[in-house]
């Protein structure tokens, strides 16, 4: 398997840089069956689940995400920033661009990589329109390593447009009132909660968030995974609703495109999701 920046040439010639919904366009149901007969599928799946499955079993989760030293360089994050925007799309962004948000909290947000997409996306449509207000944007995660990270890497090109990062435990209560943030956004957390964990972080987002709600998820089994085929589940018992969803794969199915698929993962479904209050 190569390592992830050895895979960068091929990622840069990925259509998202042209058309940010490009992943959506391409994708189709067939995929998800048509996949397996891919040898480069099978091998990816197959060492992926095995390093995965040997991982858990030696790794306290727990003192993993909050205590492990994950510093990245800026190229490597650049990297990943890259290659997830295949897949983390702006599905309904144009919201956080609305007169009615002034405040968008990023809960879970790792090391800033979605925060900084976001910021892009929110300074180009500015610049684009002509427009534009004070927009404020919280990242908060449980791993002061990977905040480290945000705080290193995440700028803005538009004084209007300001962030900050914070550590905290998603699964109890932030210190911020009822509906504080006009709209949240998060991405790769679900899937890795189990049910009440996964709960409380669901709560905990509804509370803090008054408008609408963007997530981005693994659907797709896979050891130490918690993948859900429908987050209503977690959003309809704390009042919001799914208005959106679309599904597509981790990276492009077309090998005009993606001349080697499967070079680091196999081929995921994932989800992109827009919730809005009942």
């Amino acid at each position: 398997m190569a390592l992830d920046i050895d895979y960068k040439p091929v990622v840069e010639k990925w259509p998202m840089t042209k058309d940010p919904l490009a992943a959506i366009k391409e994708f189709r149901k067939w995929h998800l069956w048509l996949r397996w007969l891919r040898p480069a599928h099978r091998k990816a799946s197959k060492y992926y689940y095995n390093q995965r499955a040997e991982w858990i079993g030696k790794t306290d989760f727990e003192d993993y995400f909050e205590n492990a030293d994950r510093s990245i360089n800026k190229e490597k994050w650049e990297y990943l920033r890259l290659r997830k925007s295949w897949y983390q799309m702006p599905l309904n962004w144009e919201k956080f661009c609305g007169e009615d948000c002034t405040t968008i909290l990023d809960l879970g947000c790792g090391d800033g990589d979605l925060t900084q997409t976001l910021v892009d996306f929110i300074c180009n449509e500015f610049k684009r329109t002509g427009k534009g207000h004070k927009i404020h944007i919280v990242g908060s995660d449980l791993s002061p390593s990977r905040i480290g990270n945000a705080q290193k890497h995440v700028t803005s090109t538009d004084d209007r447009v300001t962030m900050e990062f914070q550590v905290d435990d998603a699964t109890k209560p932030l210190p911020f009132d009822d509906k504080h943030f006009d709209y949240s956004l998060n991405s790769g957390v679900f899937e890795i909660l189990a049910d009440e964990s996964a709960d409380k972080f669901a709560g905990e987002l509804c509370r803090l968030t008054k408008y609408g709600i963007y997530t981005e998820d693994l659907a797709d089994e896979y050891p130490g995974g918690f993948p859900r085929q429908d987050l209503n589940c977690l959003f309809n018992p704390h009042g919001f609703k799914v208005t959106r969803k679309a599904e597509v794969l981790t990276e492009p199915w077309s090998t005009k495109i993606n001349p080697k698929p499967c070079g680091i993962w196999p081929m995921l479904l994932d989800q992109n999701v827009w919730c809005e209050p009942q």
